[in-house]
């Protein structure tokens, strides 16, 4: 049976300002239906710490960053392979911008990194940049634009990932036609 918990104490400041620490706690349990590899039922424990940080103290502009460490579980070993636990980071950050009423354009980094228990060596690193961008001109058009950049950077000693880096684009305009102006 898998299980979550998670603790965590915060505190709000001025300038919608948030601090906030916690622990999460997990308990995965893996089967040999979805991964061959084990000769049973499996029980994964892992937990992470982290701190996480937001604040809107200048009005026109929105920051935000999580980070966390702790061990997580490498789903995708090399073949033949069982699942294990590795330490696992994570980190999360965000910056939205509104210099223009119309205008918001949301920034953010994440990362997520697992290496080995036993001697630090790198298991993968996923690096996500994302620039989203939307303009709402008026009611009836707006415009929005998403490009990111994704960076697995596997180690193939430690992973059936596999090392791949792409960019990618999404465009999409709104229009809303009224009643009226269909006749």
């Amino acid at each position: 049976v898998d299980a979550y918990r998670e603790l965590g104490m915060s505190w709000e400041f001025t300038g919608l300002t948030f601090l906030e620490v916690f622990h999460v706690a997990d308990r995965e349990v893996l089967r040999p239906k979805d991964f061959p590899v084990l000769t049973g039922n499996r029980d994964y424990a892992h937990s992470r710490n982290g701190i996480y940080f937001a604040s809107q103290y200048i009005s026109p502009l929105t920051f935000k960053t999580e980070y966390s460490v702790g061990t997580g579980i490498n789903f995708l070993p090399p073949a033949g392979q069982e699942p294990s636990l590795a330490d696992l980071t994570r980190a999360d950050i965000g910056v939205i911008l509104r210099p223009l009423r119309p205008l918001r354009v949301e920034n953010t980094y994440l990362l997520e990194r697992l290496t080995d228990r036993s001697d630090g060596a790198s298991i993968f690193n996923n690096h996500i940049i994302r620039s989203h961008w939307n303009w709402q001109f008026n009611r009836e058009f707006s415009l929005r634009v998403i490009v990111q950049y994704n960076a697995v950077l596997a180690n193939q000693q430690r992973t059936s990932l596999e090392t791949t880096k792409n960019v990618n684009a999404d465009f999409l305009h709104e229009a809303l036609i009224t009643d009226h102006e269909l006749t």
